[in-house]
C-alpha cells in the first residue's frame, strides 16, 4: 500500500464532492460526516468557527476524512462540526482502508495537539474506525460518554416487548380505531419540508412542559440539516395520523441499513393513548419492511428505548493526552 499523508483544508470545496461521497463510516455516522451535515453546521451552530477538514491521501486518492472545525474560543480547539449535537461520529473512510487511515489521522491529531491546540472528539462510535485504530497505538485518551441504545429489527424484535405493554398498546389502538381512521405514514424527500414547521411547533410545546432545553439541538440546525438531507432521502418523518390530525411525528436519519430516531414531536393532547409508543411500534415494522435492520435511538437512556428491547451502547469521547503530544 502507498504511504499515506494527511492534509488540512480550510475550505469545503478543497474536498471534492465525489471524493467526499465515496467515504463512509459505520451507520449512521456517515450522515453526521456527510458534506450536507457539515454545510448545515457551518451555516448555523458553527458560524463562528473555521472548517478544518483533515484528509488522508494514498497517492492521488482521498481515502479518509475527518470533518472537523476549529473553534478559537477561548483557545484553539478542534472538534466535529455540529458538536455537541451529533448523535454518532467517526472517521469517514474508504472501505478496507480503516486501520491505516485511522493510524495516520491519530498521528496527525497528536502532532496538532503538540502545537498547543486542544482536541475534543465527542460521541464517537465505540465500534468505529477511530476507536479500533487506537487500540494498538493507545495514543488517545478515551472516556465513556452518552448511552445511545440500538434496536435490532430481526424477526423477534416485537417479542422483546413485555406482554403487559403489548396488551396496553393493543387496547389503546383499539380505542383509537373505534373512533378514527388510524394510519402510519413514511414521509421522505421534499415533502418533509412542508411538515417541518409543525414538527418544531409541537416538539417545542412538549419540551416546555417537561422543562427541557428548546435549543438541544437548535432549531436552525434542524432546519438546515433537513433542508439538505431530505432531497437526498437521507432523513424521513414517521407520522401517526388519527383522523385528520398528526398526533406523533418522529424524525429519522437514514444511513444504509440503519434508521436513527433523532427527535420526536408528540401532541400532548393525545398522550393518554400512548401515541408515541404506537408510532414507534408501527415504525419498527415499517422500517423492517423497507430493508432497515437497526433502529439507532441516539443519545439518551430513556426507559421507552429499553422497553422496546434496545441494547445498551455507550459512546466515547477522545482527547489527546499531554503524554502523546
Amino acid at each position: 500500500m502507498a504511504d499515506l499523508r494527511v492534509q488540512a483544508h480550510s475550505e469545503i470545496p478543497d474536498v471534492s464532492a465525489v471524493a467526499w461521497a465515496a467515504l463512509t463510516a459505520r451507520p449512521p455516522a456517515s450522515v453526521t460526516g456527510s458534506r450536507a451535515w457539515f454545510e448545515a453546521a457551518l451555516a448555523t451552530v458553527d458560524r463562528a468557527t473555521e472548517p478544518h477538514l483533515l484528509t488522508v491521501w494514498a497517492d492521488d486518492r482521498v481515502v479518509a476524512l475527518m470533518t472537523l472545525v476549529l473553534d478559537r474560543r477561548p483557545q484553539p480547539t478542534l472538534r466535529f462540526a455540529g458538536a455537541p449535537f451529533n448523535d454518532l461520529t467517526d472517521l469517514m473512510v474508504l472501505p478496507g482502508q480503516e486501520a491505516p487511515a485511522a493510524a495516520a489521522i491519530i498521528d496527525a491529531l497528536c502532532e496538532i495537539s503538540g502545537q498547543g491546540w486542544s482536541i475534543e472528539l465527542e460521541d464517537l462510535d465505540p465500534a468505529g474506525a477511530l476507536a479500533a485504530g487506537d487500540r494498538e497505538q493507545g495514543l488517545l485518551q478515551w472516556e465513556r460518554s452518552w448511552v445511545a441504545p440500538t434496536l435490532l429489527l430481526d424477526e423477534d424484535h416485537a417479542a422483546r416487548v413485555s406482554p403487559r405493554l403489548r396488551r396496553r398498546w393493543d387496547r389503546a389502538l383499539q380505542r383509537l380505531s373505534s373512533e378514527y381512521c388510524v394510519e402510519v405514514r413514511f414521509v421522505t424527500g421534499p415533502l418533509m419540508l412542508e411538515d417541518f414547521v409543525e414538527f418544531i411547533r409541537v416538539r417545542d410545546i412538549r419540551l416546555r412542559a417537561k422543562g427541557h432545553n428548546l435549543r438541544d439541538p437548535p432549531p436552525e440546525l434542524l432546519e438546515a440539516t433537513v433542508q439538505r438531507l431530505a432531497p437526498l432521502q437521507r432523513c424521513a418523518f414517521m407520522e401517526l395520523h388519527v383522523g385528520d390530525v398528526v398526533v406523533a411525528r418522529d424524525l429519522y436519519l437514514l444511513d444504509g441499513s440503519v434508521a436513527m430516531l433523532w427527535l420526536r414531536a408528540l401532541d400532548m393532547g393525545w398522550l393518554r393513548y400512548s401515541c408515541g409508543h404506537l408510532l414507534l411500534r408501527a415504525s419498527a415494522a415499517r422500517l423492517a419492511s423497507e430493508g432497515f435492520d437497526t433502529i439507532d435511538f441516539g443519545r439518551g437512556a430513556e426507559q421507552y428505548k429499553f422497553a422496546f428491547g434496545a441494547r445498551e451502547r455507550v459512546l466515547l469521547t477522545a482527547r489527546v493526552p499531554a503524554a502523546a503530544q
